[in-house]
């Protein structure tokens, strides 16, 4: 398969779901990251990669949280050794 092809099969997989809310970082932020964990979960339903690897649920999540706050709250990034 060429990139072109996965890129437009990617970005039409992308559109059938709605991106979780942002992560607020004010107020109980138990109660934010618990309540954006499950959106972002019924977003991974939406969009069929509920059942993807772990790999591809952590690139999914950097990109809709993005990497500063993952860094941020302390899950670091790094590769597999």
């Amino acid at each position: 398969m060429n990139l072109v092809k996965e890129h437009k099969e990617f970005i039409a997989k992308m559109n059938q779901g709605k991106y979780p809310d942002p992560l607020p970082l004010q107020g109980d932020h138990t109660e934010n990251w618990n309540l954006f964990d499950l959106d972002f979960e019924n977003y991974l339903v939406t969009i069929g990669e509920d059942n993807a690897s772990e790999k591809v649920k952590i690139a999914h999540m950097i990109n809709v949280v993005g990497i500063p706050i993952f860094v941020l709250r302390g899950y670091g990034i790094r590769k597999s050794q």
